[in-house]
């Protein structure tokens, strides 16, 4: 059986399923394991899997929020969903949650809460990721261990694995490590070393990395602010159909930032954002 028809096999067996079956499709689609790696897709799976309870659903969605990865970096979304895989017993989420609290990323910060959701973590005690591991038709450790924890080996440094492969050259590896840097998670925060990775990422064609590269020109995060560049980013990674790069060349559009303004390239480009389900531009679109 190619690629292509297993994909169709394992979406028809999935929709079939109840939501634990989404979010191990997530995790497919994720790491690429049995279907070509698609991280919109597994954003999707997992956002249908938390909307419906789901607990690990809902912590991997908050992952993606946290990373950028399919879908734009929200850190209170982020939170929004750590706090639904908490209230699931995912002690994972627990302890990203007193991290977040106690050092202010997506929230106030508050130590009360912080250490309140260390306590909640420690009461959680070490979470059972092989109930999604379970219902993957092929079950590899490694593949789950990506998506965030591993329920059968000790805990691995994904910093130091994705940074051996990053400089060997690995776009997608390349762009979490300059996600890394730009949130200062696992390593000390450096907005130049995120720009950089983001910039070779981008360089070989991850779209993602592009609409990263370009929020770093448009803020000047790491980089002296250049609007046209950040423009031009966006809309390449737009033309060849990417969400963000589209919603983000919308933006810059309305606003008329490193473009001439206008209001019918910034609908054009936020209904081709919509169409793929990306909920900021279909917000934007209603306030046009």
């Amino acid at each position: 059986m190619n690629e292509k028809k297993n994909e169709k096999a394992l979406v028809k067996q999935t929709k079939k399923g109840d939501p634990m079956d989404w979010v191990a499709l997530g995790c497919r689609y994720l790491n690429g394991d049995g279907v070509s790696r698609d991280v919109f897709k597994a954003v999707s799976w997992f956002k249908n899997a938390a909307k419906a309870g789901n607990p690990y659903g809902a912590y991997f969605l908050a992952q993606r929020y946290t990373r950028g990865d399919g879908i734009m970096p929200n850190d209170k979304k982020a939170v929004k969903w750590y706090i639904k895989a908490a209230k699931g017993e995912i002690a994972c989420a627990a302890n990203e949650l007193a991290e977040r609290f106690e050092k202010g990323i997506g929230v106030k910060k508050n130590a009360k809460k912080a250490e309140m959701w260390r306590e909640r973590a420690k009461a959680i005690g070490r979470d059972d990721f092989s109930v999604v591991q379970k219902r993957m038709v092929r079950a590899d450790p490694q593949t789950i261990a990506a998506c965030g924890c591993n329920p059968s080996v000790a805990p691995v440094n994904k910093f130091d694995l994705l940074l051996a492969e990053a400089q060997k050259g690995d776009s997608a590896a390349q762009y979490e490590i300059g996600g890394y840097y730009k949130r200062g998670d696992s390593v000390q925060k450096s907005l130049k070393k995120a720009f950089e990775w983001y910039k070779k990422s981008a360089e070989q064609g991850n779209l993602n990395a592009q609409c990263a590269l370009g929020v770093c020109y448009k803020t000047g995060d790491g980089v002296e602010k250049d609007p046209k560049k950040a423009a031009e980013l966006f809309l390449k990674a737009a033309e060849q159909g990417n969400p963000a790069g589209q919603y983000n060349y919308a933006v810059c559009c309305q606003n008329g930032q490193g473009v001439k303004q206008s209001a019918a390239s910034a609908r054009e480009y936020y209904t081709r954002a919509a169409d793929q389900g990306y909920l900021a531009a279909v917000n934007a679109l209603k306030k046009m």
